[in-house]
């Protein structure tokens, strides 16, 4: 896009931010959009439709350069919050009003997104707290059964119903997707060919389809499988039976991660160790381990590890960096769970708390001199034993996902960069 400090913007919106949209913001879209589009779009809201330059932006978000105002503003736009129109140097952004919770969840690219920034458990709980009335019967009157048809214009009758189905401002263009292929393939089908060429339905089939990386034939047997089974064509449905296919050929879970990275990264970490710790946070114990061994862990070794992080009260990358720490000192075997126990303890009286403290705890004792010393004699080697194995099993799986090969890529640079490494016995 490119923003000048002197551009001309103004505001068009259509709605004011409800309690409802503000849980939303806080809860739904903040985690994925990060503080910095977070406090943008809270400041657009509250800007009236008058004239403005740029750098109104600029001092209010205290942003330093230009570019951090286009990169904020380029995560709104994906996803589905802002839409921008340009006249020269003129610019109109278009407000959107956030998803609510159950149309955010139905979504699946969105779900799937948020579940990666926050994890699991409180993924769950935001799901827990959407079903309020769990055990209930809805015995509520139907609309048919209060109103009758007439003449009037109904458009406005239910707004709430509207405004989720129009304000799911997710575009994805899906580039490698042959829609008309897709659409062709159907042509003895028994689908109605209007809904082939319904709009909304299109952009759906190509979100699912992205999400799930599936290809044109593929997408045609999820889309047949939601008539075999489910006995019609709801998205919903649709994308869960892309979800089954897409984990028929792959185990790993897919994410999805910005392109290009936040400019607020934390002071004093470079580059490597903060992927790496991103990383750790947001993988499950189950695919770390996975990824090592190209080996799915037993039943028993993930209830001990789930039992460990539930006793011990750590979060997941302390629990991941706790794994790795562990299997370099057992040469890849993975001990009982009095052995994690035992590590647990020790970082607990040394005041570890975050995944970043676990870190500085393993590496507290080198001294670099003696550590560059040992290398140069051999006595340490640069990454663990079974890490060896690990980097075959990278070169073995083409198939995976390209975001997945990117973790791959990172947790490789970050054992190589001497995060991990052991002395000889």
């Amino acid at each position: 896009m490119g923003f000048s400090s002197y551009d001309i913007f103004k505001i068009e919106k259509k709605y004011n931010l409800s309690g409802e949209d503000l849980y939303s913001l806080t809860n739904l879209y903040l985690p994925i959009i990060g503080v910095d589009s977070f406090s943008l779009f809270l400041l657009l809201n509250q800007l009236d439709n008058n004239e403005y330059i740029m750098t109104k932006l600029l001092d209010c978000l205290n942003f330093p350069t230009i570019n951090f105002l286009d990169q904020a503003f380029s995560k709104l736009e994906g996803i589905g919050l802002v839409k921008i129109l340009q006249k020269k140097n003129e610019y109109l952004f278009i407000l959107l009003s956030p998803l609510n919770v159950e149309s955010f969840l139905d979504n699946s690219i969105l779900a799937s997104f948020l579940e990666n920034k926050i994890g699991d458990v409180e993924f769950k709980k935001i799901k827990v707290g959407n079903q309020k009335h769990s055990g209930y019967k809805d015995i509520s009157k139907s609309f048919d059964d209060v109103f009758e048809r007439t003449t009037e214009s109904i458009k406005n009758i239910l707004p709430n119903e509207f405004k989720n189905l129009v304000n799911d401002s997710i575009y994805v263009k899906n580039k490698d997707f042959d829609y008309i292929i897709f659409k062709l393939s159907f042509q003895d089908s028994v689908i109605d060919q209007e809904i082939l060429n319904d709009k909304y339905f299109k952009e759906e089939i190509l979100k699912i389809s992205y999400h799930y990386n599936l290809n044109e034939d593929e997408m045609k047997e999820a889309v047949l499988e939601t008539l075999r089974v489910d006995k019609d064509l709801r998205i919903k449905d649709i994308s869960k039976n892309a979800s089954k296919i897409y984990q028929a050929k792959s185990i790993q879970p897919i994410r999805f991660v910005t392109k290009e990275a936040d400019p607020f990264v934390s002071e004093g970490v470079d580059d490597t160790t903060l992927r790496f710790l991103s990383l750790v946070e947001k993988t499950s114990c189950e695919e770390l381990l996975y990824s090592l061994s190209n080996i799915k862990p037993s039943t028993s070794e993930l209830k001990m590890l789930d039992d460990l992080r539930r006793n011990t009260g750590y979060s997941q990358g302390v629990i991941n960096i706790m794994i790795l720490y562990v299997l370099r000192e057992k040469d890849g075997e993975l001990p009982g769970y009095n052995y994690f126990e035992k590590i647990a303890n020790t970082w607990k009286r040394a005041k570890v708390k975050t995944s970043k403290d676990a870190l500085d705890m393993i590496n507290k004792d080198k001294e670099p001199k003696e550590v560059e010393k040992k290398y140069q004699s051999g006595k340490v080697k640069a990454t663990p034993e079974w890490y060896k194995e690990y980097e075959k099993s990278i070169k073995e799986a083409t198939q995976k996902s390209e975001e997945f090969e990117t973790k791959e890529k990172d947790l490789e640079e970050a054992l190589a960069s001497g995060l991990f490494t052991k002395e000889k016995e």
